[in-house]
């Protein structure tokens, strides 16, 4: 059976960006979507 794949979009400012994970890796998008959120040269 195949894998399913998640697909997370975030536009901050201007920017867009489009994250893909499986069902596993949400905590690692979580930190990473926070990384993102956090990041003062986005603004």
């Amino acid at each position: 059976m195949a894998e399913c794949l998640n697909v997370v979009g975030l536009a901050r400012n201007g920017h867009r960006f489009l994250f893909l994970c499986d069902d596993r890796s949400y905590a690692t998008l979580d930190r990473t979507l926070q990384e993102f959120v956090d990041d003062p040269e986005l603004d």
